[in-house]
């Protein structure tokens, strides 16, 4: 169960890549994917996969449509692949649908649930979420009931009070085949790249806040303009700080397609998030292009960077570091390349191909043929 294209956010994209490989396995018979709603209900994907649009993002109701559709499909392994706000907006139709999770054990089906959230010391208000007693008890409970599966996959390895039944996969990267997304090589006219749908916890702010005390003629900042569905007012407000700076440029929602021709056009991509509630999808995207890339220094990305990716640092919301980390690269071409190589070998290392053959080995975990 996930949401999946076209809908945007709330784990489609991570949703689309996996499905796509997990259909090219031997091993698999067949991929049914209960997806939100969308016309037409029913369709064909790959060789294998059906996408059944079930249900409805904020409807707690959905709940029984899809315990109805499980109960004909008749699954060998059901797989969630959810987080706190995968469902839409409303706390009551998430928390709905995490019950789902032990309901499917009682009604004798194998489970494995990929959830997507197991941070600790995050900012609920950047969330969306107010931090009060009752939401932090509904954390516990919702992460209580995402465990409650057979196997529960986590993206982040150093996780701090892991489940007994956790198991590590990584996120998938983009495969190019050994090309990288080539750009301007940091010439006199360079750009820098915010990639990822916009949300108050991304702290992009603090990046055009850094990029206009560069105050460079010759350097462009290109922002995509994907307001998750939670936070739909943030890029007006981002679009606000901007101010008419001609140099920053908003740019669409960037389709599977044309990925490689966004990437192409910058020299550096930032991550200058203020928490994290999991691994960055986003940064796995740029390092599968081959980009130099400069993040926060929290938890997430420290870990991806002893995993072996690369990137410069900065302190969370401290935009003068984060000027100090655009003047080193923009500044060494050498040190750019050094960075562009090593996110390209840590991208090789866990392809979408690669991450989908473990969450086979996981169902077969799961199955107890492994």
């Amino acid at each position: 169960m996930t949401s999946y294209p076209p809908s945007r956010a709330r784990l489609s994209e991570f949703g689309y890549r996996l499905v796509k490989e997990l259909d090219a396995i031997d091993g698999i018979d067949e991929v049914l994917v209960l997806a939100d709603e969308h016309n037409p209900k029913v369709e064909r994907c790959g060789e294998k996969t059906t996408i059944f649009r079930t249900w409805r993002p904020d409807d707690p109701l959905s709940i029984f449509s899809l315990i109805f559709k499980l109960l004909r499909l008749r699954p060998d392994v059901v797989h969630f692949s959810v987080n706190f706000f995968s469902m839409g907006n409303s706390r009551v139709a998430n928390l709905v649908s995490l019950c789902l999770i032990p309901i499917c054990r009682v009604l004798g089906f194998r489970v494995v649930t990929n959830f997507h959230y197991f941070g600790t010391g995050t900012n609920l208000e950047e969330f969306g979420v107010k931090n009060s007693c009752l939401n932090r008890l509904g954390l516990i409970l919702g992460k209580f009931l995402a465990t409650r599966g057979h196997v529960t996959v986590s993206l982040v390895k150093n996780l701090l009070g892991r489940p007994k039944n956790l198991l590590f996969v990584p996120h998938g990267a983009v495969n190019l085949m050994g090309n990288r997304a080539s750009s301007n090589n940091c010439n006199n006219n360079s750009t820098v790249v915010f990639f990822g749908f916009l949300s108050p916890n991304k702290g992009v702010e603090y990046l055009i806040d850094a990029f206009q005390r560069m105050n460079d003629p010759n350097l462009k900042l290109v922002i995509t303009d994907s307001p998750h569905p939670r936070f739909l007012g943030y890029s007006q407000r981002l679009r606000r700080m901007a101010n008419g700076n001609g140099n920053i440029v908003f740019v669409d929602y960037v389709p599977e397609g044309q990925l490689s021709s966004f990437f192409s056009q910058g020299d550096i991509v930032v991550f200058p998030y203020t928490s994290c509630a999991g691994t960055s999808g986003a940064f796995h995207t740029a390092a599968g292009f081959g980009k130099a890339t400069v993040m926060v220094d929290l938890p997430v990305f420290r870990e991806l960077m002893e995993q072996g990716a690369g990137g410069l640092v900065f302190p969370p919301r401290d935009a003068d570091a984060l000027v100090d980390c655009l003047r080193r690269l923009l500044s060494n071409p050498s040190l750019v390349k050094e960075i562009e190589d090593k996110n390209l070998r840590f991208a090789r290392s866990r392809t979408w191909s690669e991450v989908a053959r473990q969450y086979f080995q996981v169902y077969m975990k799961c199955l107890g043929k492994a």
